[in-house]
């Protein structure tokens, strides 16, 4: 009986040999992991400040509580206002850029990626991925006006100043549709080949220039 209990006693140590060390193994291992982000924080707060580039301000978008991560997708800038997709709360938030404060929202926009501001109609024109819609919204009153009929999965959209059209890059279709901002229509629907990310116009010849993510190509519209 002594002999055995002698045996299970040694192979109980035999064991926990193992489980000690890698108990240990595990302990440096945070500890080198804690002293490493300890030694990070102490050497950001150690550095000068920048001189040419530094945070100004943290601009914080209300809208309804959602499980998931926030996310905000494009940005648009037309004189004193930033127009912000805020694509995981379905709306996009009006800046003022003189204050940095968020003065409106537009709302029922599923997925908002992004803006195109038509100034001259004091209309904005938001990319709604959820419902592969195009929202057109009165830019003084911050209310939805009408919802236009987009290809597939509507992402970024600009305006072409020259030919006086919105164009968005519909990415799961690979087509771009260009709308008529005075009728709020669409004009056309141009198959691109590709999956398009973010166009943009030139001002003086009216083309538009869209990168294919999916074929590394540009193309011109």
């Amino acid at each position: 009986m002594s002999e055995r209990n002698d045996l299970l006693e040694e192979s109980g140590s035999a064991a926990r040999g193992p489980v000690r060390f890698l108990l240990k193994v595990l302990g440096s291992m945070i500890a080198l992991v804690v002293l490493a982000i300890v030694a990070f924080n102490l050497y950001l707060s150690g550095r000068p400040e920048a001189k040419t580039v530094k945070l100004v301000a943290v601009i914080r978008v209300p809208g309804p509580f959602k499980m998931g991560r926030p996310f905000v997708d494009y940005l648009a800038i037309s004189g004193a206002r930033l127009y912000a997709g805020y694509a995981s709360r379905g709306l996009v938030a009006v800046l003022d850029t003189t204050t940095n404060q968020v003065i409106a929202t537009v709302d029922g926009l599923p997925r908002a990626s992004g803006v195109a501001v038509v100034a001259e109609r004091n209309l904005g024109f938001a990319s709604a991925r959820g419902d592969n819609t195009v929202g057109a919204f009165d830019l003084t009153t911050h209310r939805l006006l009408q919802r236009i009929p987009a290809g597939n999965d509507p992402d970024a959209i600009v305006y072409d100043e020259k030919l006086h059209l919105v164009y968005v890059g519909d990415q799961e279709g690979k087509t771009g549709t260009l709308i008529d901002p005075g009728t709020r229509r669409v004009v056309d629907a141009i198959a691109l080949g590709g999956e398009p990310e973010y166009a943009q116009a030139d001002p003086e010849s009216g083309l538009i220039y869209q990168n294919l993510k999916d074929t590394s190509e540009v193309v011109v519209v």
